[in-house]
């Protein structure tokens, strides 16, 4: 695990689920063969690194998370997002025509909006570009967007819209852009095509998930810490950093009882501080 600040001095401590200890995601539901073949045909641009360990946020939006994430855990719904900054475009063909889907992770309306223009100036020559978005607000209804962009109403905005409801992914923005290619579709062709546009990007996309896990401080004797951070290791807690001198510090984040497991593998010598809680997003 590691450690960066930012700019605005928020802490982001890098972190796969693996490493918190919350074992493998079950798998998610395949996508039709139909669907398989064409996201194999793909042209995908990422300017994101799947590999990538990704973040967690120790500033005054924990709280925000953290009841986001509680309340998902509550009423048995999971909330997915994109990784922090992605934005992918893929191309699905159907009878000449081209659809250029572009998914976004968004925070807020004004950026889902920024997205959409922005995809307009790349493709001043598309005759369509149809969108939707999701984006959450705490206290509030999820702001739902769509838009058919001059396609006949109800063939483009609100299929995208439903596909992106279907994924549990909020935060989220896609936009298709339809390059005409001289066969009219009809109404269920339109429908069909902008709505398994908007499916494959999602399939090919990483995801993420909200868990609330806790960050402990420990201090132990030296020749007590190996024992301790090989054990922590071994149930999945992740280590931040550590300090060595006559007593080791170590930082762990974890969603198991750390204290637990440190207190009985030093017999008691280990003394524990709880830092508090901290929302993660993790791969799913």
């Amino acid at each position: 695990m590691s450690e960066t600040i930012e700019p605005n001095g928020v802490v982001v401590a890098m972190a796969t689920g693996a490493a918190l200890g919350l074992g493998a995601w079950p798998a998610e539901p395949q996508p039709t063969r139909a669907v398989a073949q064409r996201a194999a045909r793909h042209s995908l641009e990422v300017g994101f690194n799947r590999n990538s360990l990704l973040g967690i946020i120790l500033n005054k939006k924990v709280a925000r998370r953290r009841r986001m994430a509680n309340a998902a855990c509550q009423d048995g719904t999971v909330t997915l997002w994109l990784p922090r900054g992605y934005r992918a475009e893929s191309e699905l063909e159907v009878k000449r025509s081209r659809f250029l889907t572009t998914l976004a992770r968004v925070d807020a309306e004004e950026a889902a909006r920024e997205v959409i223009a922005d995809v307009r100036r790349v493709h001043p020559a598309a005759r369509h570009h149809c969108s939707a978005f999701i984006v959450e607000v705490e206290g509030a209804q999820h702001i739902e967007r769509s838009s058919d962009d001059g396609e006949p109403s109800g063939t483009a905005g609100a299929p995208m819209l439903g596909v992106l409801r279907g994924s549990g992914v909020t935060q989220v923005v896609a936009v298709v852009t339809r390059y005409f290619g001289g066969v009219l579709l009809g109404t269920g062709g339109l429908v069909r095509a902008y709505s398994d546009a908007v499916a494959e990007a999602l399939a090919v996309a990483p995801k993420m998930q909200l868990v609330v896990a806790t960050r402990y401080r420990l201090v132990v004797a030296a020749a007590d810490a190996g024992g301790l951070e090989q054990e922590l290791r071994r149930r999945g807690a992740t280590l931040v950093s550590s300090t060595y001198g006559p007593q080791v510090e170590l930082e762990v984040l974890s969603v198991i009882d750390v204290e637990l497991v440190a207190r009985r593998i030093t017999r008691g010598r280990c003394v524990v501080h709880s830092v508090g809680p901290v929302v993660v997003e993790v791969v799913r």
